[in-house]
């Protein structure tokens, strides 16, 4: 199989990481259903600062990986941004070989918005 291209990605918005979490597993069996297969990027929506938002990005994130669900992530914290890479590779390293990790790093908010 050679590599897929998408027009598309599905995101859910939830800043509840329990609610993220369930509503992801309902997207999947939706999609599941239908007979889809999109990307799907995680994140828990404005987590917080410091280990409260770890901790919440930590929780939704790292559940959803844990079930194999995701492609991409995000830890949204109110911090610099620069400040969310450290705790993205440690949740990539519940789903992801350790190649894949290095190559990891955070996109420009112009990038984003044209994806």
């Amino acid at each position: 199989m050679g590599t897929r291209i998408y027009c598309g990605v599905f995101s859910m918005k939830a800043s509840n990481p329990v609610i993220m979490v369930q509503a992801y597993r309902l997207l999947v069996a939706e999609m599941y259903v239908r007979g889809w297969d999109y990307p799907l990027h995680l994140g828990v929506t404005e987590a917080g600062e410091g280990e409260d938002g770890r901790m919440k990005s930590a929780i939704g994130i790292g559940t959803l990986l844990q079930d194999g669900l995701g492609d991409t992530i995000r830890v949204s914290i109110t911090e610099p941004p620069e400040e969310e890479i450290d705790p993205c590779r440690k949740l990539a390293n519940l789903g992801m070989e350790a190649s894949q990790i290095s190559r990891m790093y955070p996109l420009p908010m112009k990038f984003i918005a044209h994806m």
